[in-house]
């Protein structure tokens, strides 16, 4: 005797062989109409960067991923506002993935001072393009504009595009004060 799930799985068998899996067929010889794609916003992947890429990011502090009383070892404090990796002399190389056939991301958290009011500036000329939070699209510029949290530090997932391996500068810049920083993605950098 068939169990009552197997009855069932193959009627639904029998009604997608005999009903089909869409809207009428087109004629023999006629071409099939164009795929659609489709995608939420959230599940969409990062478009491929470009040297034209002049946007910017404010970021929404509601998007930090955690709060910590202290910089981890593998960041390194800048202006006591923000804390990068793979910075300062022999500093560790961010890992790079392949993402598409001309770029590589390296994952890598950005640590926020809270309350802190700064930008992440990519030199013009640069390919390099950074991403944190939900934003999905690489830009060259994110603000921050004053997160305030229960710990010292807040996190916000993301990282670096690059085309690739190398050394490529930052600017951070506060107020009236400004560093440029190296960040060694996918290689190591002379200081």
């Amino acid at each position: 005797m068939e169990s009552p799930l197997h009855a069932c799985s193959s009627l639904v068998l029998i009604l997608v062989a005999v009903v089909g899996c869409g809207g009428a067929s087109p004629a023999a010889g006629e071409p099939l109409p164009p795929l659609t794609p489709v995608a939420s916003a959230s599940a969409r992947a990062p478009r491929a960067m470009t040297p034209a890429d002049a946007t910017e990011l404010t970021l929404a502090c509601s998007q930090s991923i955690e709060a910590l009383e202290q910089v981890p070892p593998s960041h390194t404090p800048i202006l006591d506002v923000v804390a990068l990796g793979g910075i300062g002399p022999g500093g560790v190389p961010l890992q790079t993935a392949r993402h598409t056939s001309d770029s590589l991301f390296a994952k890598s958290g950005l640590l926020v001072k809270s309350g802190a009011r700064f930008e992440l500036v990519v030199p013009r000329g640069s390919s390099l393009r950074l991403v944190w939070g939900n934003k999905q699209d690489p830009v060259s510029r994110v603000r921050v504009t004053g997160c305030a949290g229960p710990r010292p530090w807040l996190a916000f997932a993301g990282g670096f595009w690059v085309k690739a391996p190398g050394c490529a500068d930052v600017v951070i810049r506060e107020g009236a004060r400004e560093q440029k920083v190296r960040v060694a993605i996918g290689a190591t950098c002379a200081q």
